[in-house]
């Protein structure tokens, strides 16, 4: 029977990751994973503070410190796929931070560019093209208010070409996307264009009742916004032309005139337009349901 009397522990050292009730947690682990950073945060870094780990002051040639930082992060990158993680994932940070994109998003639109390219599925794609697809079918993924215009514009890019993307990168890479809701639009144009929170409640309830009646169907979802912003905008009495909010919708003033006529017409509903010619007059205004 052999009997060991000193046992060594080849795990790491107890670190104090935070104080809580005036005691130390003691815990084994790192810092988690970071999906925006190419090699998931797991190498080192050299800060800029010039400041060493007790943090006194490190005293030497400026200069050779900032060398020294840009070997460093020359190394973290050794073959040309790893350049090419990083520069999209700074893409996907600056986009990100344009766009108002929340980070969790940021940080799912970098983990499948990643699994893009373990697919091999990135080869001869502009990166700017992929990240825009890429980050776009994440904003579908989880129903953000953001339409495909905004990125196209964002990345400077044509709408078309970005469409084409869009649709390749999500066939490829299987990501299944439900229909968008207009509803999800609703408070970020009524905001824009400064109306009442009963306005955007009418606006829920009227695109209700046009998903309920199967009138959204094959529609484009800011179109159809639009256009029920434009009618009840008048019932509340906070009447906003056409221009506004084609301004705000990013849509044509042809494509509200023609769904707001449509929805009337499919709902049965008279609606008095002679308000929308004069926005600074008192409405004028009639929605009745015809019985």
């Amino acid at each position: 029977m052999l009997v060991e009397d000193k046992m060594l522990d080849y795990g790491a050292e107890w670190v104090a990751k935070s104080t809580v009730g005036g005691v130390d947690e003691q815990s084994r682990v790192g810092l988690p994973v970071n999906y925006m950073m190419h090699d998931k945060g797991l190498s080192t870094e050299i800060g800029w503070t010039n400041r060493d780990y007790s943090g006194a002051q490190i005293r030497g040639n400026a200069s050779q410190m900032y060398r020294m930082r840009q070997w460093q992060r020359r190394v973290r990158t050794k073959s040309g796929r790893e350049k090419n993680l990083q520069n999209a994932i700074k893409m996907i940070s600056t986009l990100g931070t344009k766009l108002g994109i929340p980070r969790t998003d940021q940080e799912e639109s970098a983990m499948l560019y990643r699994r893009g390219l373990e697919m091999d599925l990135l080869r001869g794609r502009p990166i700017k093209l992929v990240v825009g697809a890429i980050m776009f079918i994440v904003n579908r993924k989880n129903d953000r208010a953001r339409t495909i215009d905004e990125y196209a514009i964002a990345l400077e890019i044509p709408k078309k070409e970005l469409g084409r993307a869009y649709r390749e990168m999500r066939r490829r890479l299987k990501v299944k996307i439900n229909p968008t809701s207009p509803i999800i639009f609703v408070e970020r144009y009524c905001n824009s264009l400064g109306l009442s929170p009963e306005t955007q409640t009418a606006t829920r309830e009227l695109l209700d009742i046009c998903r309920e009646r199967e009138l959204l169907d094959g529609k484009s979802p800011s179109g159809v916004t639009a256009a029920a912003i434009y009618i009840t905008s008048h019932m509340k009495g906070q009447a906003r032309t056409q221009r506004e909010i084609s301004e705000v919708c990013n849509v044509t003033e042809v494509t509200i005139r023609n769904r707001y006529k449509q929805m009337l017409t499919d709902l049965s509903l008279d609606f008095d337009i002679a308000a929308s010619k004069y926005p600074n007059q008192p409405p004028v205004r009639r929605v009745e349901e015809k019985q």
